[in-house]
């Protein structure tokens, strides 16, 4: 059984080779611990590489309930609006 850092150390290291197959590793993070801001953090980046915008603002406003001073969901906001004008 993977631990928590497992989950996510794959998901990272997906995101770091051009994949995103599979949101599983960041949800499976979520699910286990959702006050784990990192997981939310992660999977918002990866739904904005996807293309996902909708989805990816939504976890940063969850990210930014569970920790409002929390730099790369406020710079990720930022990023996300752009391609949406």
């Amino acid at each position: 059984m993977q631990s928590l850092f497992d989950n996510m150390k794959t998901g990272i290291a997906e995101m770091n080779n051009g994949l995103w197959a599979t949101e599983a590793d960041f949800d499976t993070d979520i699910k286990s611990v959702p006050r784990f801001t990192e997981g939310w953090s992660n999977r918002a980046t990866g739904r904005y590489l996807q293309g996902n915008y909708g989805a990816s603002i939504a976890d940063r406003g969850r990210l930014l309930n569970l920790e409002p001073r929390h730099f790369d969901a406020m710079s990720g906001f930022g990023l996300v609006r752009t391609p949406l004008g």
